[in-house]
């Protein structure tokens, strides 16, 4: 009886899942495991599953990660393909929680190292998994989660690419449905130009620097891709080694003094090794040469071999042990020459390819999107390629939430801003392991938040998305609850950064939401003491909204409400700017949405000199921007030029442009009260206003632009300002 309770209790702490690792709901946890992938599912019953595992070489994060969730074993493990990225760490995680069911993976073979390791890992509980497959976590449980494996091996396209072969997984709960699905290609345009998650090629020039004993240095080149970074570090407390950025350029090699013998080291540049032979003061002898060197030598597979002296090992380099090769080329050496000079010189085949060449992919993603569905999560496939979370995925699977995994400094430039445009073109929020290396995040839009959490309670029709400190909550498709306001996005355009104005300045930019833009609104940092909103910024105005003047972000974002009028516009007059419109100031561009919801767009840098201006200024006030008009409109504007210069006031020298076409001349000299008290002095302050009328039948409906070109009787001119109107002549009577 004894020994029956003791079988009993064993069998009790094998099965029952840890205290902390499962509460009673579905979690999914995306974990932050730099340029690769990762992601923990924990059913409410306490089954684990292990989507991929991490990048090679870099398995601690991962391990400490499912360590702090108290997991002690891995029910299934799925791998979504075999690059090193995904599956680099499959021994490491196994080893540290045992494998109990099986590891499901796309079948076949590839020929690296990592594979090799990831099939010993595995063992015979490696399953190929089948295309409609279904895996039940929690069976006997009223509400058991599924696990859907949607497609594989291109879903039947003709294609060899490791990406395109990811294997589709799709998690569902209740009401909830997940997407993680590797690397998937949704090109589909052939043969096309490098993609940046292919892996950069690097080429450094010189190797190697040959110093004599009281120091020196010497400028390392380094060519590659533009968006590939790179960065330098050295091996000896003797040599300094500065440089890295994102493309080509070059690194300062520096080597201090030797009052010794002779020495060798090396620093490393965009991952290459340049070896340093550096002079001694002190001349020694060269040690006895070791085993004579093989008359015909044979180097591993895939290598190339220089014979000097010595004998070829396969398992040093000048960094230590080369066992893996797992993406890096590998300079092989006997271990007793290393530290003087290479006896054997050969590269060892890479897991990875490093050159960078056009890559073939087929569009998966589309046909696959059709057996997916709409989703709630969607794992962001290739970290945000370019060439992936194509149009028709996005808008077949229309999640509501997405999650990148990215590494903090990779040299593929992810995310990429064509793949963050689908993304919110889908109107989906995204959160991010990391900041990435590619495009900006927007705000209000894209969340860094290291790990990403999911979790959703049985029966729930909202689920939960938690980055750092910070929980956000969504319904699911098909339920009645409404989805949270997304917020408003966009870019301020002009003035350019650091622009010296004067005048009248165009500040320019677009805006959407999910919903609606309410407005935007500029304002400025204030001057010390200056009163200021709630906002802590100066209040300037309001921008206007003008139909059809940025169709380029009406094709970009063709599904948004309000995207043909996307593009806004202010004309900000600098003479009105404290100190009489002289000195730096920094604008601010404010969105607002229906919701209130309030996002930056950005600031700008002007520097307003119209103390030194010599040039006339001014505004046109009618029509107002955006305006709809129709017959015959007057236009009104005014004008004035620094003393002692004066505009002459029969208006000659003042030109009136319609889509910069000349349509003529402004009765001009007339009064404004504001103006004159505004411009004390000038000579033209009591009469500076003109108009003119002209007969909008003329020209087509549609957008147009109205400005002012203005000279003085000195000869200096220029724009005073322009205005976006939509003439609409459709209801005018016969």
């Amino acid at each position: 009886m004894r020994r029956l309770l003791s079988v009993v209790a064993l069998l009790l702490a094998i099965t029952a899942p840890a205290a902390t690792q499962s509460n009673g709901k579905l979690q999914i946890h995306f974990m932050d495991v730099g340029q690769g992938d990762g992601a923990v599912l924990i059913s409410p019953q306490g089954e684990v599953v292990l989507f991929d595992n991490g990048v090679l070489n870099q398995c601690g994060v991962p391990l400490a990660y499912l360590q702090s969730l108290g997991i002690s074993k891995i029910d299934y493990h799925v791998a979504s393909h075999y690059h090193s990225d995904h599956i680099g760490c499959t021994g490491t995680m196994l080893g540290m929680f045992p494998l109990q069911k099986f590891a499901f993976d796309r079948g076949g073979s590839y020929a690296t190292q990592t594979y090799t390791s990831y099939v010993n890992a595995v063992g015979a509980k490696r399953v190929m998994a089948q295309k409609g497959q279904v895996l039940t976590l929690d069976a006997s449980s009223s509400a058991p989660v599924t696990i859907t494996f949607a497609a594989l091996n291109g879903n039947g396209a003709a294609t060899t690419d490791e990406n395109d072969l990811s294997l589709v997984s799709v998690v569902r709960f209740g009401a909830f449905d997940a997407v993680i699905g590797g690397d998937l290609s949704g090109s589909g345009s052939g043969t096309i130009d490098p993609d940046p998650g292919t892996p950069c090629s690097y080429s450094v020039s010189p190797t190697s620097y040959s110093p004599g004993s009281g120091g020196g240095s010497t400028t390392v080149s380094v060519t590659t891709a533009a968006n590939c970074a790179w960065s330098t570090s050295t091996n000896a407390a003797w040599l300094s080694i500065s440089g890295g950025r994102v493309g080509s350029g070059t690194a300062t090699l520096m080597a201090a003094s030797n009052g010794s013998t002779a020495r060798s080291g090396s620093v490393t540049v965009a991952g290459k090794a340049v070896s340093v032979n550096q002079a001694g003061s002190v001349v020694t002898p060269p040690p006895p040469p070791s085993d004579a060197c093989p008359a015909s030598p044979t180097p591993p597979s895939g290598a190339t071999a220089r014979c000097n002296n010595g004998q070829w090992s396969s398992s040093q380099n000048r960094s230590g042990t080369c066992s893996s090769n797992g993406g890096v080329a590998c300079w092989v050496c006997p271990g007793i020459l290393c530290s003087s000079n290479f006896s054997y010189e050969g590269v060892q085949a890479s897991e990875v390819p490093t050159h960078v060449s056009a890559e073939t992919y087929a569009d998966i993603e589309s046909s696959v999107a059709q057996l997916v569905g709409k989703v709630e999560v969607y794992k962001v496939h290739h970290h945000g390629s370019r060439y992936s979370s194509n149009s028709a995925w996005m808008s077949t699977t229309t999640p509501k939430a997405s999650v990148l995994s990215v590494g903090a400094s990779n040299s593929y430039g992810h995310p990429t801003i064509e793949a963050l445009s689908r993304l919110r073109n889908a109107n989906t929020r995204t959160y991010w392991t990391s900041m990435g290396n590619g495009a900006s995040p927007a705000a209000g839009w894209d969340f860094i938040g290291n790990n990403i959490v999911v979790e959703v309670a049985a029966g729930a029709t909202r689920f939960t998305v938690r980055y750092g400190g910070t929980t956000d909550t969504y319904s699911t498709w098909g339920s009645a609850d409404p989805l949270p306001p997304a917020p408003p996005f966009g870019v301020f355009d002009t003035p350019s950064n650091g622009q010296v104005v004067a005048g009248e300045v165009a500040v320019t930019g677009w805006a959407l939401d999910n919903s609606s833009v309410a407005g935007v609104t500029i304002y400025r940092s204030p001057m010390a003491g200056e009163p200021t909103q709630p906002n802590g910024l100066v209040y300037i105005g309001p921008a206007t909204f003008v139909p059809g003047a940025r169709p380029d972000i009406a094709g970009a974002y063709p599904t948004y409400p309000q995207n043909q009028a996307a593009g806004w516009g202010y004309m900000l007059l600098s003479n009105f700017l404290p100190n009489g419109g002289n000195g730096t100031f920094t604008l601010h561009a404010i969105a607002t949405d229906d919701a209130g919801i309030a996002v930056p767009l950005g600031q700008k840098t002007i520097i307003a000199n119209n103390g030194s201006s010599l040039l006339p200024f001014g505004t046109i006030d009618t029509p107002t921007q955006g305006e709809t008009v129709s017959g015959v409109i007057r236009n009104w504007g005014w004008a004035l030029t620094p003393s002692p210069g004066m505009i002459p006031f029969d208006g000659s020298t003042i030109g009136v442009y319609i889509d910069n076409v000349f349509v003529g001349r402004p009765f001009y000299g007339l009064n404004r009260a504001d103006i004159a008290a505004v411009f004390p002095g000038y000579a033209n302050t009591n009469a500076a206003v003109g108009y003119v009328d002209f007969d909008t039948r003329t020209l087509a409906n549609g957008v147009h632009t109205i400005s002012w070109v203005v000279y003085d009787n000195r000869g200096g001119g220029q724009g005073i300002g322009s205005r976006y109107f939509t003439i609409n002549n459709h209801s005018c009577p016969n």
